[in-house]
């Protein structure tokens, strides 16, 4: 991965910080990459709607890791002012079918970043950049399937999945362009959150430019899949 050593970086949260900390460095990326032209959100996006946020409210706000949290549209809907190019976020949610009651706090939470890019003129939509460093693993007999491994559903997560599907549907905000990680090297080493970031400053770096694509340096370790 390129470095970005004219970047003026805050010193990165621990892996076992709350929500409010994470929250407050990204504010301190966002300052910084506002700079570039680029967006990056606030706030740790956790739940899919506002409904699983207050299914969760108790259990988190109990655990005081529920500030600095937020839903998926808060993203998309946010204000970015001059940064219209490049947009970016990290995720921080429970995978696992998580109900309320159930002791959330010793469920882990899985990192995983995004960037929203637009593309070159004429292309409509944006191209969605998934930045996951535990990327899900294929089901045997779903390579039995001559298309299956190039389909978005194979490679994203239900949460990445759901992601995707409001994107489309809002304003199609995202239409075919969809890229991946494929490098498993970070896989199961608690290490989601520094990586997940790292890409993130990656990305500031390179400023806001179109996403061009299979030559475009932005997609380096990552894969394209199509639509399905």
């Amino acid at each position: 991965m390129l470095s970005n050593s004219r970047l003026a970086l805050p010193p990165m949260p621990h892996p076992e910080s709350n929500a409010e900390t994470i929250a407050t460095y990204l504010e301190q990326l966002q300052a910084i990459a506002a700079e570039s032209h680029v967006y990056v959100h606030p706030e740790v996006i956790s739940f899919k709607d506002g409904a699983v946020k207050s299914n969760a409210r108790e259990e988190f706000a109990a655990a005081d890791n529920l500030k600095g949290r937020c839903v998926f549209r808060d993203f998309l809907k946010a204000p970015k002012r001059n940064c219209h190019m490049v947009w970016l976020c990290l995720f921080s949610m429970i995978e696992a079918n998580w109900v309320k009651g159930e002791d959330w706090y010793n469920t882990p939470m899985h990192c995983w970043a995004v960037a929203l890019i637009r593309q070159p003129k004429g292309t409509s939509g944006r191209a969605l950049l998934v930045y996951d460093v535990d990327p899900p693993q294929l089901a045997r007999k779903r390579f039995s399937e001559a298309r299956a491994a190039g389909r978005t559903r194979s490679h994203l997560t239900g949460l990445q999945n759901a992601f995707l599907t409001l994107c489309r549907e809002s304003g199609r905000i995202v239409t075919d362009s969809v890229w991946y990680l494929t490098d498993t090297t970070y896989s199961g080493q608690n290490k989601c959150l520094s990586r997940s970031i790292e890409w993130m400053h990656w990305i500031v770096g390179v400023g806001d430019r179109p996403f061009t694509g299979e030559d475009d340096p932005r997609r380096e370790g990552l894969e394209t899949c199509n639509r399905r």
